[in-house]
């Protein structure tokens, strides 16, 4: 609950920010995606272990100011991915559901600026929130509820929107966070670092205003 109230919480904060005064004094954009997320192969544990993260899915928010050739945007994910413990690559124990929302910062470079077709590259940082991992085989095998530790992390941006008109547009996005994240027992253990480094393959809807 408390990653679902932090996405829908930045949603809100875009929707505040459009109707300030200060919004309207430049132009402002906001988007919305839907994710199909992906993440690094295994990460293995020992020789015959890996821990296994798939079957991504999600969607975001961004809100964005352009100030010429340069994009400076706020965005929020939601990601879910389903996670395994793998034994000679056999599925073996349901880890539940991973569930991240990256929040970032990004700036951008748009070289065709006001053009119907706007690709751009950017770079910036994110902060990673991670909720525990839970599900019944943990708690079977005396493992517990496992502690993900929240981090920040760069993140690197393409993308390409089409617009319809002057204030919508289609658009495909693409980022990368390169990763890792601590892993703990709530109930005492050894730490286990996630090697996820998410893909986030995103389409969605552009409105400026």
């Amino acid at each position: 609950m408390r990653m679902r109230r932090t996405f829908f919480s930045l949603l809100a904060f875009a929707a505040f920010g459009l109707s300030t005064p200060a919004a309207a004094q430049f132009p402002s954009e906001v988007s919305f995606f839907g994710t199909l997320p992906k993440t690094k192969d295994d990460t293995a544990v020992n020789l015959a272990t890996s821990l296994k993260f798939d079957s991504g899915r999600g969607g975001g928010v961004a809100l964005g100011g352009r100030f010429g050739f340069v994009g400076v945007e706020l965005s929020a994910f939601y990601l879910r991915f389903d996670g395994m413990t793998r034994v000679n690559g056999t599925d073996v124990l349901d880890l539940g559901a991973l569930d991240l929302v990256p929040i970032s910062v990004v700036a951008s470079f748009h070289p065709l600026k006001d053009s119907i077709v706007d690709p751009w590259v950017g770079v910036g940082g994110a902060y990673v929130i991670g909720r525990d991992l839970m599900s019944d085989d943990l708690d079977t095998a005396g493992i517990g509820d496992v502690e993900l530790k929240s981090k920040a992390a760069l993140v690197a941006n393409v993308g390409v929107a089409v617009k319809f008109s002057s204030s919508v547009a289609i658009v495909v996005d693409g980022r990368y966070i390169p990763l890792e994240m601590d892993s703990t027992p709530v109930n005492g253990g050894v730490t286990q670092k996630l090697e996820l480094n998410p893909l986030l393959l995103s389409a969605g809807l552009r409105v400026s205003f």
